[in-house]
């Protein structure tokens, strides 16, 4: 049985539909039930400092750990409680209770910019800046060290900026954008993506096999194979109907709007939009493919 947290969030939702679809037997922990969950769940509640109950453990074979702060104005502290020690004490748990596989998804952006390859230790690399990024940098070192410990398989999965025809987040933010503002942003900062259906099949498909046999401990960086700027992003957003290219000077006093609006640090907008992250060749995964580009689902979605 696999033991999935986060079950109510943007990628846990989509899990809990695949799961089902497979017809694989699952656990879903959390404060209550998903809506629409008619099958084992469990109390779970990471913002509590008590250990996880261990009938919540009982004949799991894997735990898939989707459960976090994300995407959303967090301090430092608030990062710590959920993002870090949450996790530590969720793996000691399942751990204690010889539970074999332990799967973590994490971030690609615990990789810098300049690094080669975005599959290696953690610890290769220096902690990052941002609060998010850091808590699961944070997470994947702890991470190892416990299943160490208690001689487990760990999985990590480094997914890249997530989308879907429901988008979230700084997507979701352009996505308004674009309606009403169909000329494509300066083409500024790189990163890499991946779509929802993708990262999906993969998690689906590691945990399967979790199921079936002992598995090593792996670090799986997750894109679309792709590299994208802003023009390419708010392009594909717009479903390629952008008539021209926003000035940058419009972006940077739009960008001070947004600021002012939000509350945030002068030039944060800007800073965001501007920045690159890592953006190296996908790493080959055995059996799995991406099969959307941002560009194919937008066009895809629009012509529904």
């Amino acid at each position: 049985m696999l033991l999935l947290t986060g079950a109510t969030g943007y990628l846990g939702r989509a899990l809990c539909a695949a799961l089902h679809t497979r017809g694989l037997k699952a656990r879903v922990a959390g404060r209550q039930a998903p809506s629409g969950w008619e099958h084992d769940w469990g109390f779970y509640d990471q913002d509590s400092p008590s250990m996880p109950s261990e009938a919540l453990f009982r004949d799991v074979t894997c735990v898939v750990h989707c459960g976090g702060l994300a995407h959303r104005l967090a301090s430092r502290a608030d990062y710590e409680r959920v993002n870090v020690q949450a996790t530590r004490q969720l793996a000691d748990a399942a751990g204690r209770m010889g539970v074999p596989h332990f799967l973590f998804i994490s971030s690609l952006n615990t990789v810098p910019a300049a690094a080669h390859i975005a599959d290696s230790d953690a610890t290769l690399y220096p902690e990052p800046n941002d609060g998010y990024a850091a808590s699961k940098w944070q997470s994947e070192i702890a991470l190892k060290a416990i299943c160490q410990r208690h001689e487990q398989a760990l999985t990590i999965i480094r997914p890249a900026l997530t989308y879907d025809k429901e988008l979230t987040a700084n997507l979701a933010r352009l996505a308004h954008l674009m309606r009403w503002w169909p000329a494509a942003l300066p083409a500024v900062g790189n990163r890499c993506l991946v779509s929802r259906p993708d990262l999906i099949e993969l998690i689906v498909d590691r945990a399967a096999q979790s199921l079936l046999s002992t598995t090593p401990s792996t670090v799986l960086a997750v894109t679309d194979g792709q590299q994208y700027d802003a023009a390419r992003i708010s392009s594909a957003l717009s479903a390629g109907r952008c008539w021209g290219m926003t000035p940058e000077w419009l972006c940077r006093w739009g960008g001070r709007a947004l600021d002012w609006r939000g509350a945030l640090e002068p030039g944060a907008t800007w800073r965001a939009l501007t920045q690159h992250y890592w953006i190296g060749a996908q790493p080959s995964i055995s059996g799995w493919q991406p099969k959307w580009t941002l560009d194919s689902l937008c066009l895809a979605e629009s012509s529904l």
